[in-house]
């Protein structure tokens, strides 16, 4: 049914393709041997992956043309608060800043609805609207939190927009072509760039809510081993 439908293209979305990009992402990155990479994917689509790499090496190398050291696939995790994650790419430009690059991937002309208004928040978190723009937001202060409870700071975070052409035949397979980061300059997409951050006392508040025992939680030995 369509519900169905629509939870399998979401899957889609980010198992498959958005998995499968963040892997080009990394090997690019890397310098790694694109070929090889590209024999992993999924053989349906690795000429479409194939397709999108001229948009996400041009991403890179001007990151790196203009000084800037990239990280990829940054595992981090704070033990005291029982998080974790992964930062798509961490970027350390030439004056030392350092800027959480989130990639997200969506069919083409979704991003529009980014400030779309959802069913409201709730708990700590019930003063910010509930937005997928705010979701990335949030998303992208938690991992500023994690790395910054470490000392180090971050001054940036950002959302890099990809997005494909997508179709599902009669048998209900998924298909995508034309995948790229989007380079427009309106006013939605500009809203990716630079995020405003979540205040930190909001973080804090929401950390508590969502793992009220997590001091208890370290007195215990098994999560040591």
């Amino acid at each position: 049914d369509t519900a169905d439908k629509v939870q399998d293209l979401w899957d889609f979305l980010r198992d498959d393709m958005g998995t499968g990009l963040h892997t080009l992402v990394q090997g690019i990155i890397e310098k790694s041997n694109m070929d090889t990479i590209l024999d992993g994917l999924p053989q349906g689509h690795r000429e479409a992956f194939k397709s999108a790499i001229p948009s996400l090496r041009d991403w890179v190398r001007t990151k790196e043309a203009a000084g800037s050291t990239l990280y990829s696939e940054v595992r981090i995790g704070d033990k005291q608060d029982l998080l974790a994650g992964t930062v798509d790419v961490i970027e350390v430009t030439p004056s030392g800043k350092k800027i959480l690059h989130d990639f997200k991937t969506k069919v083409r002309g979704k991003f529009g609805d980014i400030s779309k208004k959802l069913p409201n928040f709730k708990g700590p978190l019930s003063g910010i609207q509930n937005t997928l723009l705010n979701k990335y937001r949030i998303q992208l202060s938690l991992y500023k939190h994690i790395i910054e409870e470490k000392g180090i700071k971050i001054d940036g975070l950002n959302v890099v927009p990809i997005e494909a052409d997508v179709s599902i035949d009669n048998n209900g397979d998924i298909f995508f072509t034309n995948a790229a980061i989007t380079t427009e300059t309106t006013p939605v997409y500009n809203k990716l760039k630079e995020l405003e951050s979540i205040p930190q006392k909001t973080i804090r508040r929401m950390i508590d809510y969502i793992a009220p025992n997590h001091e208890s939680m370290m007195k215990t030995d098994e999560y040591d081993r």
